[in-house]
């Protein structure tokens, strides 16, 4: 099943409630959060992604066959929804 173009009321919705200048957050600052508002549909079968499950450094046993299941779900609708590996070396 291949993904129609994506807008959608809600996710305009979440992203208007998203946006916030914050003292505590030195990289935030003030936006229009009608702005997502006029966004352009986009047809997701030309999304391609890349994905990690954990950095190649993390335990995250108990989490992955849900973050495996929704990916292969996600998969379904883009272009491709691919593992990536990152070499990080010693990080942790």
């Amino acid at each position: 099943m291949r993904a129609t173009p994506a807008r959608s009321g809600r996710t305009h919705a979440r992203l208007s409630g998203s946006p916030a200048e914050s003292p505590a957050v030195a990289a935030s600052y003030e936006i229009d959060p009608l702005c997502f508002a006029a966004l352009p549909a986009h047809d997701l079968a030309t999304l391609s992604i890349g994905l990690t499950e954990d950095f190649d450094s993390c335990d995250v046993d108990d989490t992955r066959a849900l973050f495996r299941s929704r990916m292969a779900a996600l998969g379904t609708m883009v272009r491709s929804c691919e593992p990536v590996s990152h070499e990080t070396g010693a990080a942790m």
